[in-house]
């Protein structure tokens, strides 16, 4: 699938619309006025339309729960650390409530830590 878009003055930003592209990985290439294709570029840009999975196995650090590990309560007031599983490189955010907590990226295997 090709998409182009033409940059008429050099060094500026351009955005290329990404339409019609299926997932996958693409390489950006130029072509001047003549039609000469340059090489590939070094870097991909992937599209990714799948959504990510729920993240599962979400637990709070044994060193973070002052109550029985399965009452579901706890009364630490320092900092608590949450980890879990999610889409492997994907960007979890955790929520009390409404409230954003923040954000992790989960590692190359779907691992995530949060304290």
């Amino acid at each position: 699938k090709v998409n182009k878009v033409t940059i008429a003055t050099v060094d500026t930003a351009t955005d290329l619309a990404a339409t019609g592209l299926v997932d996958g990985e693409y390489k950006v290439y130029t072509v001047d006025i003549a039609g000469n294709i340059s090489t590939a570029s070094t870097g991909a840009v992937t599209i990714d339309t799948t959504n990510p999975s729920v993240p599962t196995g979400l637990s709070l650090a044994d060193s973070s729960n002052t109550g029985s590990n399965d009452d579901n309560i706890t009364s630490q007031t320092s900092a608590l650390t949450l980890s879990g599983t999610a889409e492997e490189n994907a960007t979890v955010e955790l929520f009390n409530g409404a409230t954003s907590l923040g954000t992790v990226t989960a590692d190359n295997s779907g691992n995530f830590s949060k304290d």
